[in-house]
C-alpha cells in the first residue's frame, strides 16, 4: 500500500508544527516532507523534538511525521517509524483522521515485518475509525494477500472497490487474487475493469500480457504487447515482456537477444535475472553467473539467489555458503520460498519439503509442487543420481501450473539427460 503524507493535513489542521516559542525546526521539518525531502524532515523533526517546552499536540505530531519520515528515507527503519507512530498514539491527542492514518501506516510496518495478525488488528481499527472508506480494506486485503488467505483478500477489496469504484489499483490487485486463486477469467476480467479505468494503461497491458505468458495464451500475450507499442512506440517495457514470452517458449537466444535491446537504464533485478536463466539455458553458465550476481546487488531477490546457486553448480562452484548468508539475512521468515533455500541447505528432508509445498488452494499448491519436483531433481542430478533427477524432473515438467517456470526448464533439462550431454 503507498505510504500516506499527512503534511497538508497537519498543516491544515494544526496551523503548522511550531512550538508555542516560535521554534521553526517542526515546520522546516514539515515543509522538507512536503517536498519530499525525507532525510532533512527526520532532522528537523529531530531537532523539533530535542525541545523540552513542546505542547503534548506538537509532540504527538511530530513523531507521528518523523515516523511517516522514517518508511520514505533511503534506508528505511521500520522498528523506528513503529515506535514513533505508537508514540504519537499513545500521547492521545491525534484526531481521528490522523489516528486512522496512523493505524494503517502501523498495519503496512507489520505487513513488512510479516507480522500479518497485528497488521490485520491496526487494519481493522483504521477501519473502525473510517468505516466509508476504502483504505482500511484495501489494507487489510494487501496483508490477506501476502499471506494467503485469497478468500479474505477478494472481500476487502470488494469492499474497497464498493467504496471507490474508480480505482484502478483496487481492480488489478484483485485479479491478482483471482488468478493466484486458480480463477483465470474472474481475473482477467478484473483487468478490463482496471485498463478501462487507467489513463496510462500500458504498463497494466503489460501485467495481463505476463499472465497470459504464464498461462501459455501465447497468442494472447501478443496482443498486449500490440496494444503498448501502439501506446509507447519507443517504449521498452514491451521488449521485456517479449524476452519473458520466449522464455517461456523456449527460445532462449530470441529472449536473450530481446533482454539485450534493454536499455541499461532500465535494466532491473527481473531483467538480469531472467537474462540469466535464459543464458543459463544456453549453457552460457559463466554469463549467466554474472547476470544474477548484478541482480542480487540491485536487490535481495529470493529466485534471483536460487538461480546462481544452481548456475554456480553447473560452473562446479559450491555455493552452499552464499546460499546460507541469504537464507540468514534477506528470506522471509515465513512462507514459500522458503522451503526451498531450507531444502537446499539441509535444513529439510526431502519428504518435509513435499509436505511445506501443500496449500489450501490447489493453484498454489500445484506451483509449489512443480518447484519442489525441480529442485529435487536438479538437486539428485548435482548428485549423479540420474535416474532419480529423471523422476522428479519429469513429474515437475508434468505439472499444469501458471508461475512455474521451473517446470520449462525442467524439460530443457530431460532434454540435456536424454541426449547424454556432458553438461547439466
Amino acid at each position: 500500500m503507498r505510504i500516506i503524507s499527512l503534511c497538508l493535513i497537519l498543516i491544515v489542521t494544526t496551523a503548522g508544527c511550531q512550538t508555542t516559542r516560535g521554534d521553526r525546526s517542526c515546520s522546516f521539518g514539515l515543509l522538507m516532507h512536503s517536498k519530499h525531502q525525507y532525510e532533512e524532515a527526520r532532522e528537523n523533526y529531530d531537532r523539533c523534538l530535542d525541545k523540552a517546552d513542546l505542547t503534548i499536540g506538537v509532540r504527538a505530531r511530530t513523531h507521528l511525521m518523523r515516523g511517516y519520515a522514517l518508511l520514505r528515507v533511503k534506508n528505511k527503519d521500520w522498528d523506528a517509524a513503529e515506535t514513533d507512530i505508537q508514540t504519537a498514539l499513545d500521547l492521545g491527542v491525534l484526531t481521528e483522521n490522523n489516528k486512522a492514518n496512523a493505524y494503517l501506516h502501523l498495519g503496512i510496518i507489520n505487513r513488512k515485518k510479516e507480522k500479518y495478525d497485528a497488521a490485520i488488528r491496526f487494519a481493522d481499527k483504521a477501519i473502525e475509525l473510517k468505516p466509508d472508506t476504502y483504505n482500511g480494506y484495501y489494507s487489510r486485503a494487501q496483508t490477506h494477500y501476502r499471506a494467503d488467505n485469497l478468500d479474505e483478500a477478494i472481500a476487502d477489496y470488494s469492499k474497497a472497490i464498493e467504496l471507490s469504484p474508480e480505482r484502478s489499483t483496487l481492480f488489478k490487485r484483485r485479479a491478482y487474487a483471482f488468478i493466484e486463486k486458480g480463477d483465470l477469467d474472474a481475473g482477467l476480467k478484473d483487468f478490463q475493469k482496471a485498463i478501462d479505468l487507467n489513463t496510462k494503461p500500458e504498463t497494466l497491458y503489460l501485467n495481463r500480457s505476463l499472465q497470459y505468458v504464464y498461462h501459455q495464451k501465447f497468442e494472447l500475450a501478443l496482443e498486449d504487447q500490440k496494444k503498448i507499442r501502439r501506446i509507447d512506440p519507443g517504449g521498452w517495457i514491451v521488449n521485456w515482456a517479449a524476452g519473458v514470452q520466449l522464455m517461456w517458449m523456449r527460445q532462449y537466444p530470441e529472449a536473450i537477444h530481446m533482454f539485450n535491446k534493454l536499455p541499461k537504464t532500465v535494466f532491473d533485478v527481473a531483467a538480469l535475472k531472467d537474462r540469466g536463466i535464459a543464458l543459463m539455458q544456453q549453457g552460457h553458465y559463466a554469463d549467466a553467473v554474472g547476470d544474477l550476481k548484478k541482480a542480487l546487488k540491485k536487490a535481495k531477490h529470493q529466485y534471483a539467489a536460487l538461480w546462481l546457486y544452481v548456475a554456480e553448480f553447473k560452473t562446479g562452484i559450491d555455493g552452499q555458503k552464499k546460499l546460507r548468508e541469504f537464507y540468514n539475512t534477506s528470506v522471509k521468515t515465513k512462507g514459500w520460498p522458503r522451503p526451498i533455500f531450507q531444502f537446499l541447505l539441509g535444513e529439510l528432508t526431502e519428504a518435509e519439503f513435499i509436505t511445506e509445498a501443500r496449500h489450501r488452494y490447489s493453484a498454489i499448491e500445484k506451483r509449489r509442487m512443480c518447484q519442489a519436483k525441480y529442485f529435487v531433481g536438479v538437486t539428485a542430478l548435482f548428485k549423479g543420481q540420474k535416474e532419480r533427477a529423471k523422476k522428479f524432473l519429469k513429474e515437475s515438467a508434468d505439472t499444469p501450473s501458471p508461475y512455474c517456470f521451473e517446470a520449462t526448464i525442467a524439460k530443457v533439462e530431460l532434454k540435456k539427460i536424454t541426449k547424454k550431454s556432458p553438461t547439466i
